[in-house]
């Protein structure tokens, strides 16, 4: 059975002590990279999938008063295809998805904007090959991306539907895709479980439709970068949809 070392700086999930920032106050806030296992016990336990990718290229925490506060991962598209369909193949290998994003609510106001902010500096600075961002606000959590048209994001229509969810007898839609369902407890080197087995192990359990998800695109690099970047994008920019949410928004929680 394989054993978990929880390294030092993942202490801090586990407190109840925990500090408050009604606002954003940066003198107090600081970004750092953090290991796969950070962020992995992180995600898992507080983002609304529960799942880290499995391929993290750049993972930060966002820590206050030296306590982690939150996380954000930028990750790549598995397939070649993916890559193209952004910017053609020129700039395949240029873009990364900004696949989760977590901040704990005793965060205040504006701390996401400033936390992806701090993103951007970390990967213009570290990463100047990753010139193209992309990223997905979930319809069927009934989120619209207001973090990502707070901070200027081109809004590039809907994504095609997911093949299938799994939904629970409460209505929760936890897992998403069959590789979650594992005969052990997030270890990803166990077997998949058959479709009989996660209904044993789930009774009630049901496959439903996907859902189609926000996507938005962000250019890095220097200006004239990006007017070429810009020009290059094969999806349609969009005016920003906007309706009743029940995500956070950047003004407040």
């Amino acid at each position: 059975m394989t054993t978990y070392v929880i390294p030092k700086e993942q202490m801090s999930l586990f407190t109840f002590d925990t500090p408050s920032m009604p606002k954003l106050n940066v003198s107090r806030c600081e970004t750092r990279t953090i290991s796969y296992e950070t962020v992995h016990t992180l995600i898992d336990a507080w983002h609304y999938t529960h799942r880290t990718p499995g391929t993290v290229h750049v993972a930060l925490g966002l820590y206050v008063d030296q306590v982690l506060a939150g996380a954000i991962t930028y990750t790549p598209f598995k397939f070649n295809n993916i890559r193209a369909a952004v910017c053609g193949n020129t700039y395949k290998y240029a873009v990364r998805e900004l696949s989760r994003l977590f901040i704990y609510d005793w965060c205040g106001r504006n701390t996401e904007s400033w936390f992806i902010a701090q993103s951007f500096r970390h990967l213009r600075t570290l990463h100047p090959h990753i010139r193209i961002l992309v990223s997905y606000a979930d319809s069927g959590q009934n989120h619209q991306g207001y973090i990502y048209q707070a901070t200027n994001w081109l809004y590039t229509g809907m994504s095609q539907a997911q093949s299938r969810q799994y939904v629970l007898p409460n209505g929760e839609t936890r897992f998403r895709q069959a590789r979650q369902f594992r005969s052990g407890a997030r270890k990803d080197d166990d077997p998949l479980m058959s479709w009989d087995k996660i209904q044993n192990a789930y009774p009630g359990i049901r496959k439903a439709p996907g859902t189609r998800k926000h996507r938005y695109v962000y250019f890095l690099g220097s200006k004239s970068q990006r007017k070429t970047l810009r020009k290059s994008l094969r999806w349609p920019v969009l005016p920003y949809p906007k309706s009743k949410s029940t995500e956070r928004r950047p003004d407040g929680p």
